[in-house]
């Protein structure tokens, strides 16, 4: 892990065996290793609304002409979405097993890594979209992934970007549990032991100042649904301990109910090309 913070510069503190923390933006990141891999299970249903919701953000940009390119589409919910309505859109995926399952749904995929080693695109795009894969890039691509992003777009181009927020009461509940050596809910916020760890942890604000550096302006920020009511299927993909998945269930959807005033744990932020 790199000592300084990619975007303050200060000195970055180690805050467990993984991790370390800005202690003045309050960024994180880890020493996972960064891969890509299967998608948590049970989140069809919420990534649907989700991702509802973002095309109902940015319906009045779009035009018989948008093109989009979502970095990571996985098995392709969002893109499915957008070809229902008739978007032309294009996938950069990592996955070799998942590139070729988004081909032969007729979707047009790119089996790569982003940041591309080079930049062989012909096409610029109206949106370039990440639907929680920031957060699995290392720390030191960061970087060159933002300006590829900003070179990839048309002027005045949108950047989509929805994450996991460090602000956020499962976040924050976690590292109350850490207190108490209860590590396992902050292993599992970062994905520790799963094939797409998380290397980094943003939060509202030093999210904007870091994507502000690359010559973009935030144009719209809100938060999406993190838990629903069913949150079954999403917590046995992870959690085979009886006790614990019992636990975890209970916490959950007791906490779907007061969701609404309680710090938001899914952000969403919309950002323009200058």
């Amino acid at each position: 892990m790199s000592d300084l913070c990619i975007i303050c510069g200060h000195k970055l503190k180690k805050n467990s065996n993984f991790t370390s923390k800005c202690k003045k933006c309050a960024f994180y990141i880890s020493n996972l290793k960064a891969n890509f891999g299967a998608p948590v299970e049970g989140i069809k249903n919420l990534r649907k609304e989700n991702f509802n919701k973002i095309f109902d953000l940015i319906k009045s940009e779009i035009n018989d002409n948008c093109k989009m390119l979502e970095i990571g589409p996985g098995k392709g919910f969002f893109m499915n979405l957008a070809r229902e309505k008739k978007i032309d859109i294009i996938g950069v995926e990592p996955g070799k097993e998942d590139a070729q399952f988004l081909s032969k749904q007729g979707l047009k995929v790119y089996n790569l890594e982003f940041p591309l080693k080079y930049i062989n695109f012909h096409e610029k795009y109206d949106f370039i979209i990440f639907n929680d894969v920031l957060e699995h890039i290392n720390v030191l691509k960061l970087d060159e992934a933002i300006n590829q992003c900003h070179s990839l777009l048309k002027d005045n181009g949108f950047l989509i970007l929805n994450l996991p927020n460090s602000n956020g009461i499962f976040f924050k509940l976690s590292n109350l549990f850490r207190l108490f050596k209860i590590d396992i809910f902050y292993e599992r916020l970062w994905q520790k032991n799963f094939s797409s760890p998380h290397m980094t942890y943003f939060n509202d604000k030093n999210l904007n100042l870091f994507i502000a550096k690359y010559n973009f302006k935030l144009q719209t920020e809100t938060y999406l649904k993190s838990i629903d009511n069913d949150s079954k299927e999403r917590i046995s993909s992870s959690i085979k301990n009886p006790f614990l998945f019992n636990l975890i269930s209970f916490l959950i959807n007791s906490l779907s109910y007061f969701i609404k005033y309680l710090p938001k744990d899914a952000m969403l932020k919309i950002y323009q090309k200058k």
